[in-house]
């Protein structure tokens, strides 16, 4: 009896650990060697720009922490990569013991000492990046100059070991200096224009941006993981903060499945489900399911979203009027403020939100068109804190409103001539509220929104102009004969959700 229970003790525990150890399948990332040079251009680009470039470079590999980086300050010719390597090749099998040169017809003589050798032909990879396109052009619209800069980066990644290029990422982007016309427009107030030197340090960092997404997506870089242990009903995965594994990043489920197709049998990796990392510690981290069913030791890889959700929404929002203290412009134009009636307005806005950052805190912005009298532009700065079911989401939000209104009122006669009448107003103010929304993948889904708002005028003015075009100048006219407007009250709308 006593050795029935051995053996079936010694079964049980081989049948525990059976289940508490990632299937022998799977794959986890490793940390590998990469060697970057520096940036090869032809291009008029200020030295210190070039630099920026090239540590950005070598410190966006480093951050992402699966990467041991190794910076070489070698810059030669793009055409010459195939020929420095295979002269790096050439000294490998001599196995130098002192320094040896190439020349590059435009950068001179590289030297390489045994210890650079070593470092080259032992790393995984080799990152050579090229500055191919470059422009700073003044721009004038109006009375207003500012810059506009185009930067294309190349970058190609060559195996050591294979002695060939394995991939490229190329990468344009083109900035403008301007300051935001939609701030501008809504608050009234003229920002500051970037210099030419701010303009292209934008460039680079948006450049720089670009690069650490599609890095995620070669194959031979791309984040594996694997869920380790269940314990306490909640899920943790292989890998953490040391793989620049954070709050926010969703996974891809993997599924490797055996097809026989035309007679031959084939391996095919299908997705089935997501995950949602909410915690990283050093070597692990913590995740919630969103779809799909995230068994222990299933394959976890980065599913290369963004971490941004784009909607498109409409609905109503309650409108409140109140009449001026001086009525007498209010008598020409009370149309103009439908005719001081309460009511609900037509909305129509998008709305940019950053969920890839944290793991339940969503920053929100909204750009919205109300349709009322008198028409008016609204931004809102909104605060969400994501409360997931699976794929189902509550939403309570609060934040502010800024509001900007423009109408033309129409003319009056004056003296022998007519006056044109425009209004402008700024407003501010506070909304909160809840949002119910329901992902039908990982890129789309639907949401509902029901909210207050609350907002009160900061400043407003009434121009006129003459029959020539003249602005007419008189104190007359005051803030004192506006109307006072706002969105006050409840609000609601529908929204469709797409993720990137």
């Amino acid at each position: 009896m006593r050795k029935l229970l051995v053996v079936f003790s010694i079964i049980s525990f081989i049948t525990v650990l059976g289940f508490s150890q990632p299937k022998g399948n799977v794959k986890i990332s490793e940390q590998q060697d990469v060697s970057i040079f520096a940036s090869y251009y032809t291009w008029d680009i200020p030295p210190n720009i070039v630099n920026k470039l090239d540590d950005g470079i070598v410190n966006l590999f480093s951050t992402m922490k699966r990467f041991n980086v190794k910076g070489f300050e070698f810059r030669f010719s793009e055409g010459n990569l195939e020929k420095f390597m295979a002269r790096v090749a050439e000294l490998q099998q001599q196995k130098i013991t002192k320094a040896e040169k190439f020349v590059d017809p435009k950068w001179g003589t590289i030297t390489l000492t045994p210890d650079m050798l070593e470092r080259l032909v032992n790393s995984y990879t080799i990152v050579v990046p090229n500055i191919k396109t470059f422009g700073a052009e003044l721009r004038y619209e109006g009375f207003e100059s500012f810059y506009v800069v185009t930067l294309g980066l190349s970058l190609k990644f060559f195996d050591p070991a294979e002695g060939k290029i394995f991939h490229v990422i190329d990468i344009t982007k083109t900035v403008s200096g301007r300051s935001s016309q939609l701030i501008e427009m809504i608050t009234g107030i003229r920002g500051r224009n970037l210099t030419r030197e701010e303009t292209i340090v934008m460039a680079v960092d948006e450049v720089l941006q670009e690069i650490k997404y599609q890095l995620r997506g070669v194959e031979k870089f791309k984040l594996y993981t694997t869920i380790v242990d269940t314990s306490g009903g909640k899920l943790y995965t292989e890998l953490g903060r040391n793989f620049d594994i954070t709050p926010g990043l969703e996974l891809d489920i993997v599924e490797t499945k055996t097809l026989t197709i035309g007679g031959k049998t084939r391996t095919v990796r299908e997705v089935t489900g997501l995950v949602r990392v909410v915690d990283a510690k050093e070597d692990y981290s913590e995740v919630i399911p969103i779809f799909g069913d995230p068994k222990l030791g299933v394959q976890l890889t980065d599913s290369l979203r963004r971490g941004l959700i784009f909607r498109l929404f409409f609905g109503l929002q309650q409108i409140d009027y109140a009449p001026p203290q001086d009525p007498y412009l209010i008598s020409y134009f009370e149309d103009k403020w439908n005719r001081l009636r309460d009511g609900n307005a037509f909305v129509l806005g998008i709305s940019g939100i950053d969920d890839g950052s944290f793991a339940f805190f969503e920053p929100q912005v909204d750009i919205s068109l109300v349709f009322a009298s008198p028409f008016t532009l609204t931004l809102d700065i909104l605060f969400n804190y994501s409360i997931y079911l699976r794929n189902f989401k509550i939403k309570p939000y609060v934040g502010i409103d800024l509001l900007g209104s423009f109408t033309y009122l129409g003319s009056i006669g004056w003296w022998w001539y007519y006056l044109d009448f425009y209004l402008t107003t700024f407003s501010l103010g506070f909304t909160g509220g809840l949002t119910l929304e329901l992902l039908f993948s990982k890129y789309v889904g639907l949401s509902v929104n029901a909210g207050y708002k609350y907002t009160i005028p900061v400043y407003n003015w009434i121009r006129a102009y003459d029959t020539f075009g003249n602005e007419f100048d008189s104190s007359i006219f005051t803030s004192s004969m506006i109307p006072d407007f706002g969105l006050r009250g409840l609000g609601g709308s529908l929204s469709l959700v797409v993720r990137f």
